[in-house]
């Protein structure tokens, strides 16, 4: 009797995390991390998330934050 043979499918797409730390939400926002702590203190940063000690951003807020800072030029 032969033996089955299995095939596995590998992606290899790069993986896109839902939540990023602070140091990844600068990086990602092209702010400094301790403009967005000085935010986060005031309340007036994007929207983030604590686990335990742990601070995460969601990709999502960050983009939603960011697009609706107000911008220069236009008329």
């Amino acid at each position: 009797m032969a033996a089955a043979v299995h095939t596995v499918a590998v992606s290899t797409d790069p993986i896109v995390p839902a939540y990023v730390t602070t140091e990844g939400a600068a990086a990602y926002t092209a702010l400094a991390v301790s403009t967005l702590e000085t935010m986060r203190n005031r309340g007036d940063g994007p929207r983030y998330i604590k686990v335990g000690r742990a601070i995460r951003y969601r990709i999502a807020d960050l983009d939603r934050f960011m697009a609706a800072q107000p911008t220069g030029g236009g008329m």
